[in-house]
């Protein structure tokens, strides 16, 4: 299966469950997980490492539909009940 066989329901699945983003749970992580389970460990680190690098549309094979398909689940994911880090969480305790 390719990257975005395995993504593209994922993702729709997210939106459709109305998927809130955790403490340790986001729509990127899941991604990679996604794709661990597959058996595609180089691509999930490959994806992981250039989407926080800023390599948006790299991390998604430049594949702008499901980048956006990626951007709708995570808009969804951080709606009202989500987790939001207190601020003694970003500036230190």
């Amino acid at each position: 299966m390719t990257k975005k066989e395995i993504l593209m329901p994922m993702l729709q699945n997210l939106i459709d469950t109305d998927f809130r983003s955790g403490f340790e749970d986001s729509v990127l992580q899941r991604c990679r997980f996604a794709l661990r389970n597959a058996g595609l460990n180089d691509e999930a680190n490959q994806m992981w490492t250039c989407y926080c690098t800023g390599g948006y549309l790299l991390a998604f094979d430049n594949d702008q539909e499901l980048l956006d398909k990626y951007n709708e689940a995570d808009e969804v994911s951080n709606r009202e009940g989500c987790f939001v880090m207190p601020s003694w969480g970003t500036s230190g305790t």
